[in-house]
């Protein structure tokens, strides 16, 4: 049950094989590296193979950021709200299943389950003549859709029968809950958008330093391209360093045990203030060179002079 795949329609797999796994590692290993190649060559074609990878992935990006998708009906509605929210790959999968939905499957029977649901019937056949038959239950108050074949809760994408009968409806707007965060242009925007739960995840500071700048590059990467956007962000980032400086102030000095003043009644036990004692002046005590030299006196001297001539 955990393998098989009528058992897991309900599972998020994109069609991914559990076998998948070990023949993507050895077609992988196989391109970069042969049977009498040594460890370090075998790093080295791997690294040359991540860094064409992922250089792939920029070009993809620049041209589903700065292009736009060739459509193959240009008057369908759906399709060109569609071309703006998803990848350029993953809109050609949703324009494919369309293009099947409206050609190759055809509504047999609607039935009204009750007032709020309608069941709609589907055949298409394979690719061997075999007539298949799905069946789909709408809802036209939000049009909360869900078909026998499983198809959007294992690939993500809503499949060709559900795609027919919205277009039977003549359905122009696909609620927000089919359009998976994944697949749209805007996928990579909320990685490092950080919400409280996942605050406790950076028990290192390396970790935290590391996320934090992915974070602030994509954002600036952002708004980049818009002067009003730029403003906003420096103003922002001026105030967060700010209060930032206060709240290391303050717990610098918690530290050293000079708590805040804002923590004065919270129980800390302080020396009472300095008070002056009644009739003291408030003249500056002079030092030992300014204060006056006392006088000898006359007794004192001729006591000297005396015991002089005596020894």
């Amino acid at each position: 049950m955990k393998w098989s795949t009528a058992f897991n329609k309900e599972r998020l797999d994109l069609d991914i094989l559990s076998t998948q796994r070990s023949e993507s590692t050895n077609n992988i290993l196989h391109g970069c590296s042969k049977a009498t190649s040594s460890l370090v060559e075998c790093y080295v074609g791997l690294g040359k193979l991540t860094s064409s990878w992922r250089r792939s992935e920029r070009d993809e990006d620049f041209r589903c950021k700065h292009g736009s998708v060739t459509l193959k009906y240009k008057d369908c509605i759906l399709l060109k709200k569609i071309s703006k929210i998803y990848t350029r790959k993953s809109y050609s999968l949703f324009e494919q299943a369309f293009m099947d939905g409206a050609v190759g499957v055809c509504i047999v029977e609607e039935s009204r389950i009750n007032d709020d649901r309608i069941l709609f019937v589907t055949q298409h056949s394979d690719k061997a003549n075999n007539v298949k038959q799905w069946f789909v239950s709408f809802q036209p108050t939000n049009y909360d859709v869900e078909c026998s074949c499983r198809e959007f809760q294992t690939k993500g994408i809503l499949c060709k029968h559900i795609l027919r009968v919205y277009n039977h409806k003549n359905v122009t707007q696909i609620p927000e809950k089919y359009i998976l965060s994944r697949f749209t242009l805007k996928a990579k925007k909320d990685v490092y958008r950080f919400k409280s739960a996942s605050l406790d995840d950076f028990d290192s500071n390396v970790v935290f330093r590391s996320h934090m700048m992915r974070f602030t590059y994509d954002l600036i990467r952002r708004v980049e391209d818009c002067k009003i956007a730029r403003d906003y962000v420096v103003s922002v980032m001026n105030e967060i360093a700010k209060n930032s400086d206060e709240i290391l102030d303050d717990n610098e000095k918690t530290k050293n045990g000079i708590f805040p003043d804002n923590n004065k009644d919270k129980g800390t036990v302080r020396d009472p203030p300095v008070m002056w004692r009644k009739g003291r002046s408030n003249n500056r005590p002079k030092s030992h060179w300014e204060k006056p030299k006392k006088r000898k006196s006359k007794k004192l001297c001729l006591k000297k002079i005396f015991l002089t001539f005596n020894y």
